[in-house]
């Protein structure tokens, strides 16, 4: 009789430990498939941080060329209006040197007529 109840606690020892083993394996198993979850969410997460900042950055770069050419745009219709200047004035420069010239021909020419 001793030996049946040694075998008969045995096997439910074994019994338990199976159920454990299984309980155990089945919260491992919830367990990992829980930090896999938090992982792909972590991940989501961050992709779509990076999208926003990809996003963000690109935007600011299309800001700055659009920036950049509105200064280009601006450099040249300076420049052409510079230009433009400049040459209304050396005009004016040559016209008044025409008439200094001609003044100085007509004094030249009463200087010699006085003579």
């Amino acid at each position: 009789a001793a030996e049946k109840e040694a075998e008969a606690a045995k096997e439910k020892f074994q019994v338990a430990n199976e159920e454990l083993a299984t309980l155990r394996g089945g919260e491992l198993a919830t367990e990992i498939a829980n930090l896999q979850q938090q992982l792909r969410e972590a991940k989501d997460i961050n992709l779509s941080h990076h999208s926003d900042e990809n996003t963000k950055l690109r935007k600011r770069i299309l800001e700055v060329e659009v920036e950049n050419q509105q200064i280009q745009d601006e450099k040249e219709y300076v420049e052409r209006q510079l230009h433009g200047l400049q040459a209304g004035e050396l005009a004016r420069l040559q016209a008044m040197l025409r008439d200094e010239e001609e003044h100085n021909t007509e004094l030249r020419r009463q200087l010699e007529e006085a003579n």
